[in-house]
């Protein structure tokens, strides 16, 4: 891994790491991301197709997953959440090489066996303090969904009810129960 003198790492250090050895980097630390076990991958895809598929039926925006998102310069942060949702009025250029400048209007996070909760906290205030409008962190071992919000409003979604996409992704509507169905 290549690092700057002072033991952090750039942006631009990170691009010129392979693709697979990239790591996230927290202001300016790198934070190695662990590979995911099936549940995780089975609860990312539940959330993502029906999101995904919202969103291209509405032309409200684009869905993605895993991409690296800038959300901070000097010290450089880049995070890769699970699933992105970003308007289409703020999409950035289709020819842009490197990390997205552009912050995402929905962010999910699938917990996996390896994360803390606190390591998910961090990250959802950073979300919010960056300016993402709504962020779900899906918990598979709950089978719950928490809802955050800029005001920092938390709200915990179980079986039974339904997340809604509000004025972030209007009309998108999930119901938590097919988040979390086996098979």
């Amino acid at each position: 891994m290549t690092a700057t003198t002072t033991g952090t790492m750039t942006l631009a250090d990170l691009l010129r790491l392979p693709d697979e050895e990239r790591p996230e980097l927290v202001e300016g630390i790198p934070r190695p991301m662990s590979p995911t076990n099936w549940k995780h991958l089975r609860t990312v895809n539940r959330i993502t197709v029906p999101l995904s598929i919202h969103a291209e039926r509405t032309t409200l925006g684009v869905v993605g997953g895993e991409g690296g998102f800038v959300f901070g310069r000097d010290p450089d942060t880049v995070l890769a959440p699970d699933i992105v949702f970003v308007q289409m009025d703020r999409l950035p250029p289709e020819d842009r090489e490197g990390f997205i400048h552009v912050v995402p209007d929905l962010v999910v996070e699938v917990m996996s066996p390896s994360d803390t909760a606190e390591r998910l906290d961090e990250k959802v205030q950073r979300y919010l303090a960056a300016g993402v409008h709504l962020v779900w962190v899906a918990n598979p071992l709950l089978r719950s969904v928490t809802e955050y919000t800029p005001d920092r409003t938390a709200r915990i979604f179980v079986e039974g009810e339904a997340l809604s996409g509000g004025d972030v992704v209007p009309g998108f509507e999930l119901p938590v129960a097919t988040i979390f169905a086996w098979p």
